[in-house]
């Protein structure tokens, strides 16, 4: 295999010089979503004269953004919004429904602001044999870590197992959650969480080398830093 690179991008509202326009790494971002969804017709929202084609969202300004390279082709990203308390900006608040997630977050006794929504989860049908996949799950725990987040949250569709390929790393379905029909992913996806210490996620050693490729040029904008 070529070589690999994982890259961790900052919010696009944190930094001024975007000017309302999309940079052209969230553009690539975005192409790549939504030409694994589309799935050779499998989704055709997300193909050409879907309306969800290019996979446009509001979230990614306020998201911070990992992506993987082999060689010069990106392969994978996903996302990680850090919520806010006061705030029904997650996406799980859309898929569970009003107040379903605050009531699951009062039963683990953590608050909208100590979570880090994980999203968009996407990789390279090629690849997903590979440790591409375990290292964008470190990936996004060191990003928690970095924010001091205690908890990763997420919903994770079940006819691709992306669920059950979490639940090895210590990911939980939410409790008072349900699975949920998700007809434009073709999928139902599951509500889970994660506690964010690299033990939880059951990949202390890579996430916390991610942590360290990661955060070790904060003077980077928008990309932060670029770990081989």
């Amino acid at each position: 295999m070529s070589s690999v690179r994982f890259q961790l991008y900052k919010p696009v509202d944190q930094y001024g010089e975007s000017k309302g326009r999309t940079p052209a790494w969230l553009h690539e971002i975005r192409n790549l979503r939504s030409n694994v969804l589309y799935a050779n017709g499998r989704r055709p929202l997300f193909g050409p004269g879907g309306h969800r084609f290019g996979d446009p969202c509001p979230r990614d300004d306020h998201s911070f953004h990992v992506t993987v390279r082999v060689g010069e082709r990106l392969v994978g990203c996903l996302r990680g919004l850090p919520l806010s308390n006061g705030k029904t900006n997650a996406l799980l608040d859309d898929v569970m429904g009003q107040g379903k997630l605050d009531r699951s977050l009062a039963a683990l006794q953590v608050k909208r602001d100590h979570c880090l929504e994980v999203s968009r989860f996407i990789l390279d049908s090629e690849f997903r044999a590979s440790n591409i996949a375990r290292h964008l799950v470190a990936s996004i725990g060191a990003v928690g870590w970095r924010l001091g987040m205690g908890m990763i949250v997420m919903g994770l569709g079940t006819c691709d197992y992306q669920d059950r390929f979490i639940q090895r790393f210590g990911a939980k379905p939410l409790p008072h959650s349900d699975l949920v029909p998700a007809p434009d992913f073709d999928d139902h996806i599951r509500p889970m969480y994660a506690w964010a210490s690299g033990t939880g996620l059951g990949i202390f050693s890579v996430a916390q080398r991610m942590h360290d490729h990661f955060f070790g040029k904060e003077e980077m904008a928008p990309l932060l830093a670029a770990a081989g």
